[in-house]
């Protein structure tokens, strides 16, 4: 059996917008700790580098200052929104190596952080990199 061409084209119409759905959207505006971030990595690193001024925009002179965190391994925390739950956010933990370590400084006050670090995971006990 033949459909006639308009035949065709309706369906393909009515078809068509179910098939470019709207993505799912996740937004939050802030995640909040009242008590403050550690930094992981931070508590026992050496300075490898410092004083090297950052290139920016800002008034002022910013610098930054690279630390070596000899090893360092960290879980964190990571909050994602769920494309299979409409209005979840799904909290994980991670583990991870850390790298380096960047602390930025506008004069002597220290501003920022940057955490370079590798996926890890932990199998029967034991640290594996991913």
């Amino acid at each position: 059996m033949r459909l006639p061409h308009g035949a065709f084209f309706l369906l393909a119409v009515l078809i068509a917008p179910a098939a470019q759905a709207q993505p799912r959207q996740c937004s939050f505006a802030e995640v909040f700790n009242p008590v403050g971030w550690e930094i992981p990595g931070l508590s026992g690193s050496k300075i490898v580098r410092s004083d090297i001024r950052y290139e920016t925009n800002a008034p002022g002179d910013v610098f930054m200052d690279t630390l070596d965190p000899d090893g360092a391994r960290a879980v964190l925390l990571l909050l994602m929104c769920d494309s299979n739950h409409v209005g979840r956010l799904e909290a994980r933990e991670q583990p991870i190596a850390i790298k380096t370590l960047i602390r930025f400084r506008w004069g002597q006050r220290v501003f920022g952080y940057k955490v370079v670090a590798d996926w890890a995971d932990v199998q029967s006990g034991k640290w594996v990199w991913v």
